[in-house]
């Protein structure tokens, strides 16, 4: 097999979807023989890499009039790109893709990291033209729902590639480690922010018969958290709602969870439902775009429910707590149903669409 140069961007390797991502591919290449570099904007590494990877700082802390510092990414990222001169040079984020594509090399990959229509118009649009330009061999969609809304946007359609974030296989990890809690609990994984819609959560569980006996455990952190705290307070359900903060590993108590739940209004694609599946932990989750719908299927793994309706998931977790047979069911479906999210199954896919055997 021909040894070939891999150039990855991204803004850091702090927490997050496009970051772990990225880091499972690039780990992946590098693994395989293959020389891979990182070219970061803040050298702030969170997420493990093979220890071939050759991260690229591009030190611009110290620049800190904006367009000066936008000035010299591209400079920096586009001099590094033709020294190397990558087989591809390759982005997991939007922005890092409109960068990748204004060096002019002639092989860029980007990929979609949020449904792009949910950005004001002039970025999406922005992004259109540039990942529509001829240098832009191949744009990732991480899911069909997503590639289908962009498909009539583009001129050569062929460009557009699905591949689904690849999920390790967790259980083991979560498997070795006991907890110990007073009572069940439901789980709600991810940031403190509006766009997840944890309020909704609170006052479906609130109306509730999981309520007498269940508590409710919030995995996460952002500025929504004072916010939340006091809608808890007003529905009367501060003592049932337990917030963990993050957790480098919330898997252990997410395996033991009775259900994840999750009431988002956007995602660009929702790895922790798939997380929770691997873990055979049901999932209750809004139908927002994109990506769960084509996770959850009704009756087999969980339920979805429409984004914003307190009454249908109220409806669900009542369910999942009076009807045990049914629950029981979807706990043996739950890792099944997500085969096709295997990580070794969507690396693998990633070296064809690289075209390395």
């Amino acid at each position: 097999m021909e040894k070939q140069r891999f150039v990855f961007l991204i803004g850091s390797l702090k927490k997050g979807g496009a970051e772990r991502n990225l880091s499972r591919v690039a780990s992946s290449l590098s693994v395989r023989g293959h020389s891979v570099y990182l070219i970061l904007f803040e050298k702030k590494i969170e997420y493990p890499l093979d220890t071939g990877v050759q991260i690229v700082d591009l030190a611009i802390e110290q620049y800190k009039n904006k367009l000066v510092k936008l000035l010299m990414i591209y400079w920096r990222v586009t001099a590094t790109v033709w020294r190397i001169r990558p087989r591809y040079a390759i982005s997991f984020t939007r922005l890092g893709g409109q960068f990748l594509a204004s060096t002019l090399y002639p092989r860029v990959m980007t990929r979609y990291d949020a449904y792009p229509f949910f950005f004001k118009k002039r970025k999406w649009i922005t992004s259109m033209i540039m990942f529509n330009l001829p240098n832009v061999r191949k744009v990732i969609c991480p899911s069909s729902e997503l590639r289908r809304h962009v498909r009539k946007y583009y001129m050569r359609k062929s460009k557009l590639h699905l591949l689904y974030n690849p999920v390790p296989d967790i259980t083991s990890s979560a498997l070795d480690t006991p907890v110990v809690t007073p009572r069940p609990y439901f789980v709600v994984v991810g940031r403190l922010h509006p766009q997840k819609r944890i309020e909704v959560i609170f006052e479906a569980f609130a109306g509730s018969v999981a309520r007498d006996s269940y508590d409710l455990m919030i995995l996460g952190e952002g500025y929504d958290e004072a916010r939340l705290r006091k809608r808890a307070a007003d529905l009367g359900i501060q003592d049932k709602v337990i917030f963990k903060g993050f957790l480098a590993d919330p898997y252990p108590i997410m395996r033991h969870a009775r259900a994840l739940l999750s009431a988002s209004s956007k995602e660009g694609f929702p790895n922790v439902l798939v997380e929770s599946l691997f873990l055979d932990v049901p999932v209750l989750a809004a139908d927002c775009l994109t990506g769960p719908s084509e996770i959850i299927v009704d009756g087999v793994n969980g339920y979805l429910f429409p984004v914003g309706d307190v009454a249908a998931l109220r409806k669900h977790i009542d369910l999942l707590v009076t009807d045990e047979a049914r629950y029981q069911t979807l706990r043996r479906q739950a890792k099944g149903s997500v085969a096709k999210f295997d990580q070794d199954l969507i690396l693998s896919q990633w070296m064809e669409v690289l075209a390395i055997n």
